[in-house]
């Protein structure tokens, strides 16, 4: 029995992630156990825990100590509500996560006993985003550091007698992500295209959209936000990396709007942005203008009949020097549409410049001659 040993055991679920199979693409779902998979193994290995097998949406891992394991849950979990916020309630997940602590048999890879028993009759009535710890866990916890509260006694499956439930109790802390570029895509004329479309056709623009958007992350590193139907909100840890996102987001669609010809062109609008997350709540006075200036492509040129993307000078002056399949043409902000007026003034300082992303070899860029580019 060399194998048998005092262990802490952490076990997580992802919540109704069966529900979503049946109403999910398989990209999508690989997507999200792609992040979680990534998101515990680096939450765990920083913390001194070993995974021990993961079971699909589910996660064993073992730690040297219950208040590690603490630790690592409450990271875990505020980690992921950052990955899900700006998600619709039907859409979002939530992790939750059962602590036990035990002897433990340790044989093949794999971990046997009472603890572990334990671990998966805890977490079964764990609520979503919530950390529930068995009696014996809880003794051992340092309550001076991991803030805790009785919950109350359960009958669990296979066990004798009422087991003591305990919650960590976790405040939830506004997340800043500083430096990010935030970009902002919005199909134009919309409106028009599901009046004048069928649904299925409507359903085609939406998914496909969501997909190029999601390869174009997925590619250079980039995140989505938010989706609120045809529009879509992502974050890129440098400019660099926007830009090719950009970049690939243009030119699929450009092949998708030829293979189809359905007149729904895209517009982008990006700038520099420090990303504020509390718990699904996403904002940022910044973030507010790589949205204007995504609705200054639509909105201020209507009869552009192609996609446009705008970028910011702070991106610009970032990679003016980079080569990239694209010119950069600066525009003058003083062209817009009357209805821009007082928002533009309140957020451009006097002199900031726009630049529109020409995309190399893209018969849509030279479509119409703009008053918009500067002579």
């Amino acid at each position: 029995m060399n194998n048998l040993k005092a262990t802490v055991i952490m076990k997580t679920d992802l919540v109704n992630f069966t529900g979503r199979v049946a109403s999910s693409s398989e990209a999508d779902l690989s997507g999200i156990l792609r992040v979680q998979k990534d998101l515990i193994n680096g939450v765990v290995s920083k913390n001194n825990g070993k995974v021990i097998k993961g079971e699909g949406d589910s996660f064993w891992v073992v730690y040297p100590s219950v208040t590690m394991a603490a630790i690592s849950a409450v990271e875990i979990q505020q980690e992921f509500r950052v990955e899900q916020a700006g998600l619709s309630d039907t859409d979002a997940l939530s992790i939750r996560i059962a602590i036990t602590i035990g002897d433990v048999l340790h044989q093949e890879g794999d971990i046997f006993g009472d603890a572990v028993n334990l671990a998966a009759r805890i977490e079964a009535i764990t609520p979503p985003d919530e950390i529930y710890l068995s009696h014996a866990a809880w003794l051992v916890l340092n309550k001076a550091e991991i803030g805790n509260s009785y919950v109350d006694k359960f009958d669990l499956k296979g066990m004798s007698s009422k087991e003591r439930i305990y919650r960590i109790d976790q405040q939830h802390k506004t997340r800043i992500i500083r430096g990010q570029t935030a970009i902002f895509t919005d199909l134009r004329n919309f409106s028009g295209f599901k009046n004048e479309y069928s649904i299925e056709d409507v359903e085609n623009v939406i998914a496909k959209m969501e997909e190029v958007a999601r390869a174009a992350c997925d590619s250079n590193g980039g995140t989505i936000r938010a989706t609120i139907g045809d529009a879509h909100f992502m974050t890129f840890a440098n400019a660099e990396a926007a830009i090719k996102g950009i970049l690939k987001i243009l030119t699929e669609w450009d092949v998708f709007l030829k293979e189809t010809g359905y007149p729904t062109f895209t517009a982008l609008g990006a700038h520099i942005a420090d990303v504020y997350i509390f718990r699904s709540c996403i904002y940022g006075e910044q973030i507010n203008k790589a949205a204007l200036i995504e609705s200054l492509c639509r909105s201020a040129h209507p009869e552009l009949d192609r996609s446009v993307a705008l970028i910011s000078n702070q991106i610009y002056d970032e990679v003016a020097d980079m080569k990239f399949d694209c010119e950069f043409k600066k525009v003058d902000p003083s062209v817009i549409d009357r209805r821009m007026q007082s928002r533009y003034q309140k957020r451009f300082s006097e002199g900031e410049s726009l630049f529109e992303i020409m995309v190399s070899n893209n018969e849509s860029n030279t479509r119409l001659r703009s008053p918009l580019h500067q002579k």
